[in-house]
Parts: structure tokens; C-alpha cells; sequence
């Protein structure tokens, strides 16, 4: 309780500015593949996480290096993706 998320219009750069959660979609998530290699290079990761919106799972940019560096903390959402409901 008491989080706020403010989104607006995008500008200037891309840069890490502590510990957080990127949100990104399709080719959008460029930027952040340095940054997390980066994090991870350093052993600082922490508890950063990556939510991705992709129309299909085909279309997840770099998936298995994603989970390998950010674990449950890497989150796919998929927009068109047809799934079977539980039965």
C-alpha cells in the first residue's frame, strides 16, 4: 500500500537508476538487455525485474537469458497468445 506508479510521455535517455522493475514491449526492451547484462556482469542484479509484453510467445527477444539472470523476477505478458483453460 501507498505505491504510486506515474507514466507518462518518454524522453531523453535510458539509465539505471537503482533497483526497480523495467516494464517494456517487443523491440522496446533493447535498452534494457545492457543493463541487465551489466547488473549481472556485476553480480548486482538484486531484486530487479523485467515485466515484457510480447503478442506470442514466439516473439520473446532473448527468453532463456532472461530467465537464467532474472528468474521469477522476468515476467512475460502475451496479448495474443490463445491458451487452454484448466480443466
Amino acid at each position: 500500500m501507498g505505491d504510486e506508479l506515474i507514466i507518462g510521455e518518454s524522453w531523453g535517455t535510458i539509465g539505471y537508476k537503482g533497483e526497480g522493475t523495467f516494464i517494456s514491449g517487443g523491440a522496446g526492451v533493447t535498452p534494457f538487455i545492457s543493463i541487465i547484462r551489466h547488473l549481472h556482469f556485476k553480480n548486482e542484479i538484486g531484486n530487479n525485474k523485467l515485466i515484457f509484453a510480447n503478442k506470442q510467445k514466439s516473439d520473446i527477444i532473448l527468453q532463456r537469458e532472461f530467465e537464467a539472470i532474472l528468474g521469477e523476477n522476468f515476467i512475460n505478458i502475451l496479448s495474443d497468445e490463445k491458451t487452454k483453460a484448466a480443466c
